[in-house]
């Protein structure tokens, strides 16, 4: 078949090198492309999109390389020690562009220790090969020889392509699962092309292209994988930002988020809007320390999330005070507002430590025209009737409303 390739390129006046150049051509062009790619790509870290500059760099200069020696071959011997630096190049940098794909991924590999003495060998074995003809040679007319070595060569990238896919399994292992067929498909398409070119004896130069088809597959993989953690950092951070650090409930961010979401009248939704304070907070700081005053509104927010938090969303909206968006109506409000009371009990007869908070709520079925936020206020105005009378009690009317 490669014969009357060879006798087609003779006898029509196709140009090889002609097509060759195209093919190489697009391939620039694509390189460039994957470049301006990860320089716009705002999820990969300065390391990250470093380390890709450095593995499409290399790409391109093996490429070049390639296509220089391809169009010195069998021409004048003038240019014959630019053929031998070009393939010396090529043959010395392949290898360390898959150390270099590997760094993409992973800052540190346990390969790298088996790939530097690969690398190292492999320059020093190119280097001897200029004079001894082990890995190639250049004879006199300026072509290009395979030296009788060239399958040590061949070894070294194979053993090169396996520690990239080994790296990049282990890599999706740790981080997100991986996937063993898009792995093995990558490695089939380079290694086809390789297999092609040195079957053709090099007349179908599909080596470059199949190597520049690979990094383009892995480094799609990679964007998703960045595109994945960015995502998944997104989420905590908006997880975060709606979250009490010391209680674990929703903070007073997400409490107004939820009421400009609601905004609207309820419209035959059963909610109801739970407003509750704690009860000698300030007492307690001032007696016990603040220490027992975040135990405190610990212990407070626990009852709060075990009653309310099963079936609706419990807030701190401050620092003694907490808010509650569950369906209901008013006899489900009536018996959540005795669960709390219970559970208050409950914790004051397993620990010792007094708990009292006062409790107000309003539900959509006695207020059908209310929206919630409407309803979070009737169910403070209730909260605070309640707190005028623990504090006119003869045991805490030393209190003010509002300075605990």
């Amino acid at each position: 078949m490669f014969e009357k390739l060879w006798i087609f390129d003779q006898q029509s006046g196709f140009d090889l090198t002609d097509y060759y150049t195209v093919i190489e051509l697009i391939n620039f062009l694509f390189i460039a492309g994957l470049i301006s790619l990860v320089y716009k790509n705002s999820h990969y870290s300065k390391r990250e999109k470093r380390s890709c500059y450095w593995s499409l760099g290399l790409l391109l200069v093996i490429d070049l390389a390639e296509w220089i020696s391809f169009m010195l071959n069998g021409g004048p011997g003038i240019y014959r020690v630019c053929h031998v630096i070009c393939k010396f190049v090529n043959y010395s940098l392949i290898p360390l562009l898959g150390y270099c794909i590997i760094h993409i991924w992973m800052h540190r590999s346990k390969y790298d220790r088996l790939l530097q003495i690969l690398l190292v060998g492999n320059t020093a074995l190119q280097f001897t090969s200029i004079f001894t003809g082990w890995i190639f040679y250049i004879d006199g007319h300026n072509v290009y020889h395979e030296g009788r070595f060239y399958g040590l060569y061949l070894c070294i990238c194979l053993i090169v392509m396996a520690v990239i896919v080994l790296a990049f399994h282990h890599f999706e292992q740790s981080v997100m699962g991986s996937d063993r067929l898009f792995m093995f498909y990558t490695f089939f398409v380079v290694l086809l092309g390789i297999v092609i070119q040195e079957v053709s004896m090099g007349m179908l130069r599909t080596t470059s292209m199949s190597i520049t088809i690979g990094m383009c597959f892995l480094l799609n993989r990679f964007n998703n994988f960045t595109q994945k953690i960015s995502d998944l950092t997104i989420h905590q951070d908006n997880v975060l930002m709606r979250t009490d650090v010391m209680t674990g409930m929703h903070n007073r961010y997400a409490y107004e988020e939820k009421l400009s979401q609601e905004a609207l009248a309820q419209g035959g939704k059963n909610c109801l809007a739970f407003s509750i304070d704690i009860n000698g907070l300030k007492e307690t700081n001032d007696n016990k320390g603040h220490v027992a005053g975040d135990e405190l509104i610990q212990q407070v927010s626990e009852i709060i999330k075990s009653v309310l938090g099963k079936n609706g969303d419990c807030y701190r909206i401050g620092g003694d005070e907490f808010a509650a968006i569950v369906p209901g109506g008013p006899e489900e409000g009536e018996r959540y507002k005795h669960l709390l009371e219970i559970e208050a009990v409950k914790w004051r007869i397993e620990t010792g430590q007094k708990i009292s908070f006062s409790i107000g709520y309003a539900d959509s079925e006695s207020h059908p025209k209310a929206n919630l936020e409407r309803l979070m206020q009737l169910a403070d105005q209730q909260m605070y009737q309640s707190k005028r009378q623990y504090y006119s009690s003869p045991n805490h009317n030393r209190r003010r409303r509002r300075n605990d």
